[in-house]
């Protein structure tokens, strides 16, 4: 026993230092997850080619130094459903996505900031850190039926390898707004 007292007292400075560098680096690489916003509306685009409409939703990659990659969307109809017991039980069903993955999203474009003091203006430069996806089901008469709307996004760091899930509900029909997203860092629908 005396000799783990004497490792320890020798050694105390030496296992402080290691304890607050490990600290330190499992933060910095916990601040390294993927950070992905998600439209809180959604758009609802009648396309002329294929004389279609398609509700769609915007993500983007707020991260300015590092790409994500595996974007996976997925989009869920939510209802619930009562019990004997007074309590509520969530059923979710999956809704088909013409798109719901991609393979990388770029960094986002620090210069883009700037967006903001010219909201209605379109950007010639790359908008490649933003995706939409889009669905042909009527999501405007499932959230008029007392439905929810829930979006989940899946993004992983390529430096970390951590991971993120996102999540947006949608409870609402006023949540739907007729138009598509401008380009950019904006979920500005128009």
């Amino acid at each position: 026993m005396d000799f783990l007292y004497e490792y320890l007292v020798r050694n105390e400075e030496a296992i402080t230092a290691s304890l607050v560098a490990s600290a330190l680096f499992t933060l910095i690489l916990f601040s390294l997850r993927p950070r992905i916003s998600i439209s809180s509306n959604i758009a609802k685009y009648y396309n002329n080619k294929d004389n279609q409409i398609y509700y769609l939703i915007k993500i983007k990659n707020r991260s300015v130094f590092f790409r994500v990659y595996e974007v996976k969307a997925k989009l869920y109809k939510v209802s619930s459903l009562s019990t004997n017991n007074t309590s509520l039980n969530t059923i979710e069903d999956e809704i088909e996505l013409k798109r719901s993955e991609f393979w990388m999203v770029s960094s986002f474009y620090f210069w883009h900031f700037l967006q903001w003091f010219k909201p209605d203006k379109r950007l010639n430069q790359r908008t490649d850190y933003c995706c939409v996806f889009g669905t042909k089901t009527d999501l405007e008469q499932l959230l008029k039926d007392n439905k929810h709307v829930m979006v989940e996004v899946y993004a992983r760091h390529p430096l970390s390898g951590f991971a993120r899930v996102s999540k947006m509900v949608f409870q609402h029909d006023t949540n739907i707004k007729e138009g598509h997203f401008l380009s950019g860092n904006t979920f500005r629908i128009m």
